[in-house]
């Protein structure tokens, strides 16, 4: 009973792979299924969990994009960097166009904010208004 319990769980998470955590909390949720139709005798109970597992995470999906949408955007995509974030694409008409950062300059800060990983100038930029003005300090050719 308990191998097949727990195959049952890992047939379960596996293809929601969505890192490990995720994985590990879904095992979790297929053994909590298998434990409510062992109690339930019934299909139907784990079938409306499962549903209803689905239903909040396209809910937070949901919320995710319109926070997202709403939200302050540089427009860049970023790799760390000692000195800061290194820009490694700049979108076409983003802010960033605008502004004229470019492909390998390097933000170290924003608004005299020191910027030392892409999660913190993101946090920086979307503690921003769309359409603030915001002041960038950059090191391009190695100059800063």
């Amino acid at each position: 009973m308990v191998i097949a319990a727990t195959v049952q769980a890992a047939l379960f998470a596996i293809p929601h792979f969505y890192g490990l955590a995720w994985t590990t909390v879904l095992f979790g949720e297929g053994l909590c299924l298998l434990g409510i139709y062992l109690w339930r005798k019934t299909l139907l109970t784990p079938i409306f969990v499962h549903a209803f597992h689905n239903l909040l995470f396209v809910i937070l999906l949901l919320a995710a994009a319109v926070s997202y949408t709403n939200a302050a955007q540089l427009g860049v995509l970023l790799d760390p960097h000692e000195e800061g974030c290194l820009i490694v694409e700049v979108m076409s008409g983003s802010a960033a166009d605008t502004a004229g950062l470019l492909v390998d300059d390097i933000v170290t800060s924003i608004d005299d904010r020191p910027v030392e990983s892409p999660e913190g100038l993101v946090h920086v930029i979307q503690s921003s208004q769309i359409g603030d003005r915001v002041v960038i300090a950059i090191i391009r050719n190695g100059k800063g």
